[in-house]
């Protein structure tokens, strides 16, 4: 038998000599030592028999070679053929030999630049691979750079096993038994268990502890456990569903009670499986009844096929309980693969997996593999994609837009004068200016730069840049998607002539495999190229940019110089081995290359996106940025609410004097206005303005950049645990800056205040109570602004999503959730904030046991002790009522600026 009748026509390589006649000793004593061990037939040409491997991590032959040095007993043999796998437990030998040794010379299949070092793994195609035949590790003997292509893992690469049907079977098994172990239930009321919990054994044995009854009446399955199922005649007994009698009646009837004919019961079963395509929750026929019936029921009373439709029904739902498997979207395709990536990072990782069908895919949204484009960015692309590029084109060319509704106009006649039929605006086809201002010079425009015509041209060049910047990578992605299926046609058409270009050139079988070779590598290089386009255009300018662009040139470079010598006449392809084997593996490294530097830089999130929904990719944004829109929002809110500030401070204060008693907010405004005049609402704004724009840089500055390392960015989901850690260090690093010009902000706020200015006020306050007196409510003032930020974050982040799921900029959406979330956290926090004005305006005071207040909890008595607990309720309707419009001003600013830094940018 060849090797080429052996694998039907596929291809392989041996790298090894001969086996020795010491080698067949062993293995002769192998396996008469071992008659129980059986022979395991490994195809190479079908490598669906190989399941269950973790692909990323496969040994390489140089690997395999260092373990046979070890063992002077057994050299290392590279089998692509059908192999025999013999394991001496005793010894712990692992000897690996030919199915067939009847070829006439391994020298025939030996070139010179094959050796075990030149076998390194590399990845396949996207497409249906053309070199199925070949091993994992196959080369081409054109991996040269050890350090690029070794094995060590590479940044865009995952971890992930394949398995098939019977591993998928074995691994349910499994745990139905760990289970059924644990909780000393029956296998079948184990398993229904296991799906009802969706395969999650912590939380179903957690909850099965805590309440047994409960857990079994919810799953479906009753607390009786007792009997074997059987089918029973009862005499007198009526079905229900088909109202049949008879003393020959065969029924069946679950632990429930409920009994049905067996007809009756297999026919609602077949509809279930077979037409509904249930399997893990079919119910009792029984009116209202939740049992579910269990697979020794089942197994009772359906027929052979139905009971194989009903394991493979339960094996997909298997699959698609647990978040780590997913199905090969290969056609046909019977495996599943189990990676580790979890839904939230697929905005830092591209986890591309190889299924045992050679199918190369992404995990995370099962489409083609699109390495290196994320998969946000990759469904953002391919929707918009979805319009005819070919119609863009010829609207670039032959159209306008309406200056005022941005309508795509056509021209159909001579004349300049333009009437959008959308909106009637009247306008100018030359000079896109109003129609009014070019007086008599109606078919003959020459005002150019009037005003109006200056911005309407302005705006539509900015509209038809961006299509042909849409259009340039656009047109570059198809092109490199054509391009790969035309290098596979060609190859599918050389690949006929090999047999030709063996005799005429004197090459082996095996000495022409370097077209298939250079095929996969084509292929392989293009669809990686087809993607950096898809990547590039939403990628911002700047340094990493350029960098990302010379290694896409590069790349392209040699993916160009190669596909140019594979479409050589087939005569001269014998010439040109030497140079297609060194741009393969050029083309290889450079792949490698730009692969692994743009993963790397995503998982680090050092990319900048340019997309339209500024939320939906987490970028570096800029800290200096997300600063400045935290500054101009700290402003706006403190401007905006300060009046209504100084009168919830000064309804909190305790024992003020005389004319600052108030009876209520209506009666506090009117006895300012009364005796203070409306000025007196605005005193103290200076030490806002001056303190609350630092306070709040420093404050979103440290709340972006928290939320980033505490993972509130990597996915669309709800993160509130992230939301509370990033309120509450933002509140932490703000209050330490802001605290000194709160507290000058209240002394200059109460009633009766003598304090001019901020810089008097602060003088004041140094000279005669200390530094100490700008930070003795800190403390308080961190008990109080933690919790309220870390639930006014968490409120925010809540309702934001409810309220806009898809997380673009939305006014409307910020204003409400941030007023929302204010209100609900200021009303939580009201008793701490009565303590901290306390400790803050205590050198005011005209009680002299408030005025020695010494901390959190002496204050927190003193309240307790004159005013009850009521006390601890001061000032909470005008606390609510400042902070909901508070807290809406601000994050609606805050959006609105970033908002305005992603267009600019």
């Amino acid at each position: 038998m060849t090797a080429e009748g052996n694998l039907e026509g596929y291809q392989t390589i041996f790298t090894t000599p001969p086996l020795t006649r010491k080698r067949k000793a062993a293995e002769a004593a192998i396996t008469d030592q071992e008659p129980s061990i059986t022979a395991t037939e490994v195809s190479v040409a079908d490598s669906r028999t190989a399941t269950g491997k973790t692909s990323s991590n496969k040994r390489s032959t140089r690997e395999k070679d260092k373990l046979a040095d070890q063992d002077p007993d057994t050299d290392s043999v590279s089998v692509a053929s059908a192999s025999v796998t013999v394991q001496n437990k005793q010894k712990g030998i692992d000897l690996v030999t030919p199915a067939s040794t009847s070829m006439d010379s391994d020298d025939d299949f030996m070139t010179d630049a094959s050796s075990a070092d030149d076998f390194l793994d590399t990845q396949g195609s996207d497409d249906e691979s053309l070199g199925e035949e070949f091993g994992d590790e196959f080369d081409g003997g054109f991996s040269q750079d050890k350090d690029l292509l070794g094995n060590t893992k590479k940044p865009y690469e995952v971890d992930f096993r394949v398995l098939s049907p019977e591993d998928i079977d074995r691994e349910q098994s499994q745990q139905v038994t760990e289970v059924s172990q644990i909780l000393g239930l029956p296998p079948e009321s184990s398993a229904i268990l296991l799906r009802f919990g969706r395969w999650n054994r912590e939380k179903l044995i957690e909850s099965y502890m805590d309440h047994p009854e409960e857990t079994l009446e919810e799953a479906g399955l009753g607390t009786n456990f007792y009997g074997t199922p059987k089918t029973e005649v009862v005499p007198g007994f009526m079905c229900d569903i088909c109202c049949e009698d008879g003393d020959d009646l065969e029924t069946y009837a679950m632990r429930c009670g409920h009994r049905f004919c067996v007809d009756c019961y297999r026919h609602y079963l077949a509809q279930k499986i077979r037409e509904e395509g249930e399997a893990a929750r079919i119910e009792c026929p029984g009116d209202g009844c939740r049992m579910i019936v269990d697979s020794k029921s089942l197994s009772l009373l359906v027929t052979d096929d139905l009971k194989d439709r009903y394991q493979t029904l339960l094996m997909r739902t298997y699959v698609d309980d647990k978040e780590n498997l997913k199905w090969c979207p290969a056609p046909n395709c019977e495996y599943a693969v189990d990676c580790p990536v979890k839904q939230r990072d697929l905005n830092r990782i591209v986890p591309t997996v190889q299924c045992a069908c050679k199918h190369f895919f992404c995990f995370g949204c099962t489409l083609n593999d699109h390495l290196p484009s994320p998969c946000t960015l990759v469904k953002m692309w391919l929707k918009k994609c979805e319009d005819d590029s070919e119609t863009a084109n010829w609207i670039s060319a032959n159209t306008k837009e309406c200056p005022k509704c941005h309508s795509t106009i056509e021209k159909n006649g001579g004349c300049n004068h333009m009437t959008c039929r959308k909106c009637k605006h009247e306008f100018c086809w030359m000079c896109m200016g109003l129609w009014s201002e070019h007086g008599t010079s109606w078919y003959n425009c020459n005002r150019y730069e009037e005003k109006s015509g200056s911005e309407a041209r302005s705006a539509q060049a900015k509209s038809r840049a961006s299509l042909e910047r849409y259009l340039h990578y656009y047109n570059r992605y198809a092109n490199h998607e054509q391009s790969a299926k035309l290098d596979k046609d060609l190859y599918l058409k050389t690949e006929k002539k090999m047999t030709s270009l063996q005799s005429q050139s004197g090459l082996s079988w095996i000495e022409v495999q370097f077209l298939d070779t250079a095929s996969q590598a084509l292929q392989q290089c293009r669809q990686t190229l087809k993607w950096t386009y898809a990547f590039a255009y939403y990628l911002a300018r700047n340094n990493l940019t350029e960098i990302f662009e010379d290694n896409q040139k590069d790349l392209e470079l040699a993916v160009e110089s190669l596909s140019e010598m594979f479409e050589k006449p087939v005569p001269e392809l014998a010439n040109l081995k030497v140079d297609i084997l060194d741009k393969t593996a050029y083309c290889n490294k450079r792949r490698v290359i730009l692969l692994s530097d743009t993963a790397q830089k995503l998982k680090q999130g050092v990319w900048s996106f340019n997309v339209e929904c500024y939320e939906a990719l987490p970028s570096n944004y800029g800290l200096g940025r997300n600063m400045l829109a935290g500054a101009f929002a700290g402003i706006m809110e403190h401007a905006v609410m300060y009046p209504v500030d100084l009168l919830k401070t000064r309804m909190q204060v305790i024992h003020p004097t005389t004319g600052g008693l108030y009876t209520g907010l209506t009666n506090a405004v009117s006895t300012i206005y009364r005796i203070e005049g409306w000025r007196t609402l605005w005193k103290g704004v200076s030490s806002v303005i001056v303190g609350a724009g630092p306070a709040h840089a420093v404050y979103f500055g440290t709340y972006e950049v928290v939320k980033e390392m505490a993972g509130g960015n990597v996915d669309e989901g709800h993160h509130p645990l992230a939301a509370a850690a990033s309120g509450a260090a933002a509140t932490i690093a703000s209050d330490a800056l802001m605290n000194p010009f709160d507290v000058i902000k209240q002394r200059m706020q109460v009633h009766g205040s003598v304090h001019k200015s901020l810089l008097q006020c602060a003088t004041s306050v140094y000279r005669t109570e200390g530094l100490h007196a700008f930070y003795v409510s800190y403390p308080t003032t961190l008990c109080m602004t933690v919790p309220f930020t870390a639930t006014q974050f968490v409120a925010y982040e809540s309702i934001s999503k409810v309220m806009n799921p898809s997380q673009e900029y939305d006014p409307f959406t910020h204003c409400i959730a941030g007023g929302l979330a204010g209100a609900f956290a200021a009303g939580l926090t009201t008793p701490l904030d009565v303590v901290k004005t306390l400790l803050q305006t205590r050198g005011l005071a005209q009680n002299e046991e408030i005025r020695s207040a010494k901390g959190l909890f002496n204050a927190a008595a003193i309240i307790k002790r004159q005013f009850g607990w009521r006390g601890f309720l001061r000032g909470a309707r005008p606390r609510i009522i400042s902070t909901m419009p508070s807290t809406a001003i601000c994050w609606t600013s805050y959006e609105m600026a970033k908002a305005y830094f992603k267009r600019q940018e």
